[in-house]
């Protein structure tokens, strides 16, 4: 939760990051007199790909080695709502 006092009205960008997630990007439309709320939701990242290019000897050719990481000792939270 965020919340803002005495800012001018105007268009403002809202980014939302954390690590190992998704990052969030959104430009909001403050308004004078009113609640402005958002929603947001950063997905984890399970899966991430890395890689390196090395020079190589013959020219105009490069070695690309990718590297799959998965995050499996980490159960994923399931949120689950009950409107009552």
């Amino acid at each position: 939760m965020l919340e803002l006092t005495a800012l001018p009205e105007g268009a403002y960008n809202l980014e939302v990051t954390a690590p190992k997630h998704d990052s969030w990007l959104q430009t909001l439309r403050i308004e004078p007199g009113r609640l402005n709320d958002a929603t947001v939701f950063l997905r984890t990242q399970l899966l991430r790909y890395t890689w390196k290019v090395e020079e190589i000897d013959i020219q105009e050719r490069a070695k690309i080695k990718l590297e799959t990481i998965y995050e499996t000792t980490v159960p994923s939270p399931v949120v689950t709502v009950d409107p009552r």
